[in-house]
């Protein structure tokens, strides 16, 4: 079963790019998978809701589309932040779901598995 922790800028795709994720991991892992992401990710959705702005609207559906897709919480008590968490755990075997290019080049560095978007049209395997 393929873990895979969806960052807090792959969550905001759907509303930014009209990028249907959830359709995409299902067409890029066929079998079983499970989606999930980290605590400060869903405090960050949080606290650009709060802002207000154009950014709440699309925080709030995006917020609303992975409590619908049922996406799991995973807690990062020990780590200074998201980046280092999603590092620790990709070494841990989970694929990290990001659009951030320095996480995703510390990723590869720790020989971590990505999922990434490519032309704001798609998911590939990276």
């Amino acid at each position: 079963m393929e873990k895979i922790i969806l960052d807090t800028n792959f969550l905001m795709i759907p509303v930014q790019f009209n990028v249907d994720i959830y359709s995409e991991i299902d067409r890029l892992f066929p079998g079983s998978h499970r989606l999930f992401t980290l605590d400060k990710c869903v405090r960050e959705i949080n606290g650009l809701i709060a802002r207000g702005g154009k950014e709440k609207k699309q925080a709030s559906l995006a917020l609303q589309l992975y409590l619908h897709f049922n996406v799991q919480v995973l807690e990062t008590k020990h780590a200074k932040n998201a980046d280092d968490a999603l590092v620790k755990l990709a070494q841990e075997g989970y694929r990290i779901a990001t659009m951030d290019a320095v996480l995703r080049k510390r990723i590869r560095a720790a020989h971590g598995l990505l999922l990434t978007m490519r032309q704001k049209k798609y998911l590939i395997l990276d």
